[in-house]
Order: structure tokens, then C-alpha cells, then sequence
């Protein structure tokens, strides 16, 4: 009986075994299934972490955009305020409103445009006020901060309209007066002033305006040949001036002198 027991004891052995590794592959299958669905799992939330993120940092974007516009659109008005004030004639004010526009705007390129704007009109209040070396300074701003926009040849030729009425004394417009403090003695320089404006900015329409006053200036101090050259030089580059009808009446007074 022992032995027949000793016999039997590896074919037992054998069977539990046999019985032992289906319930081990099923525990093992459960365990990577539930380590599957806790890794599903994790990328779920991570994912639905993510999408909140994204959904508060959309959120944050858009209200900082909106924040943006408002606060741009506060700029603005700050500008059209002293526009305001200059078409109300309130020039000191106004210089004082686009003062600070300029100040709150200032290394803000997308106000590059506006803040010329602001530059210009500044210079155009200290022209009211006769202060012109204020305006001066304020126009060579322009050409210096904001060569590329569309004031800054405008910004040129008031600086050589301005240098022209100091020289000949010329009403323009700016009401020259005795307490006027832009002195001017040498036409040279006044030529100088005109020029620039053609070297910088050749093919804008303003430059048969700076010729015609180069004209005017020698024809102011008789030199009429020259001031003829001038005439002549507007109707052959510039046959579409405005001024045309004007420089041919002066060319033929010219011609009879």
C-alpha cells in the first residue's frame, strides 16, 4: 500500500499542477487587464486634464484680447480728444493730450501710425501757438521715430515751409509775427531744409511743393533765372502739379523781366 502511495504521489503532483497554471494565467490575465484599465484610466484624466487646461488658458487668451482691444480702443480716444481740442482751437491742451497718448503708447509698434499722428499734430499746435522750434523738433521727431510712415514727408516740408517763412517772412498761413523766435538769415540753409525732403522721399507729390518754394525764394531775392529753372523743373517732373496754371503765369512774368 506504501509503495502503490509513493507511486502515486507524482501523478498527484503532476494533476495539481496541471489544475495550478489555468488559475495562475487567469490571475496573471486579471492583473494585466486592471493594470490596462488603470493605465486607460490614467491617460482619461490626463487627457481631460489637458483639455481643461487648454480650455482655461483659451479662455484667458480671450480675455486678455478682449482687455487688449478695450484698452486700445481707451488709447484711441485719447488721441481723437486732442484732435478735439486742436479743431477747437484749445492748442495747449491739445499738445498735452497727445503728450500722453504718446507716453501710454510709446514702444507699442501697432500705434506706430497714430503715434506719427500724434507727433504731427503736436508740431501743428505749436505752430498755432508760434512756438516753431518746438514745432521743429517735433516734426524732426517724426522723420527720425517714424521715417516710414505716412506723415513723414509731410513732416519734412513743414520743416522747410517753416525755415521759407522765417527767411522771407512770408505770412504761409502761420501768421508770422515780430515775436517769432525761428531766426533764419542764410537762404542756404532754408535750400537745405527743401532738399532733404527730395533726397529722402524723391517720388512724393510734396516735392514739387518744396520745389516751387525754392523757386519762390530765388524769385524773392531777384534771382530770376534761377527761380525760372525751378518753374521749369515742376512742369517737366510734375506735369500733373496743381500748381501748374500758377508756375506758367509766373514763368511768363519772369520772362519779361
Amino acid at each position: 500500500m506504501k509503495k502503490y502511495i509513493f507511486r502515486c504521489i507524482p501523478y498527484l503532483a503532476y494533476a495539481v499542477l496541471l489544475t495550478t497554471i489555468p488559475v495562475q494565467a487567469e490571475e496573471e490575465s486579471d492583473r494585466e487587464r486592471e493594470e490596462q484599465e488603470r493605465q486607460e484610466t490614467l491617460e482619461a484624466e490626463q487627457i481631460q486634464r489637458d483639455a481643461d487646461f487648454n480650455a482655461k488658458e483659451e479662455e484667458k487668451r480671450i480675455n486678455e484680447e478682449i482687455d487688449k482691444q478695450k484698452s486700445e480702443a481707451e488709447l484711441y480716444d485719447i488721441f481723437l480728444f486732442g484732435m478735439d481740442l486742436y479743431k477747437e482751437k484749445n492748442y495747449r491742451l491739445a499738445v498735452t493730450e497727445f503728450k500722453r497718448f504718446l507716453f501710454l503708447t510709446e514702444w507699442q509698434i501697432q500705434f506706430a501710425e497714430k503715434s506719427s499722428e500724434a507727433v504731427f499734430w503736436t508740431a501743428m499746435s505749436h505752430i498755432q501757438l508760434r512756438e516753431y522750434d518746438k514745432a521743429i523738433k517735433e516734426f524732426e521727431k517724426i522723420v527720425s521715430k517714424y521715417p516710414n510712415t505716412p506723415l513723414a514727408p509731410n513732416a519734412l516740408f513743414q520743416i522747410g515751409k517753416l525755415y521759407y517763412a522765417a527767411y522771407t517772412k512770408n505770412n504761409l498761413d502761420y501768421n508770422y509775427k515780430a515775436n517769432n523766435t525761428l531766426k533764419v538769415t542764410s537762404r542756404d540753409e532754408v535750400i537745405s531744409k527743401l532738399m532733404y525732403l527730395e533726397s529722402m522721399y524723391s517720388k512724393n507729390q510734396l516735392v514739387d511743393d518744396a520745389w516751387f518754394l525754392i523757386a519762390s525764394l530765388y524769385e524773392h531775392d531777384q534771382e530770376n533765372k534761377l527761380a525760372l529753372q525751378y518753374y521749369q523743373k515742376i512742369i517737366n517732373e510734375f506735369p500733373e502739379s496743381s500748381k501748374i496754371a500758377v508756375i506758367r503765369k509766373k514763368i511768363s512774368e519772369l520772362q519779361l523781366k
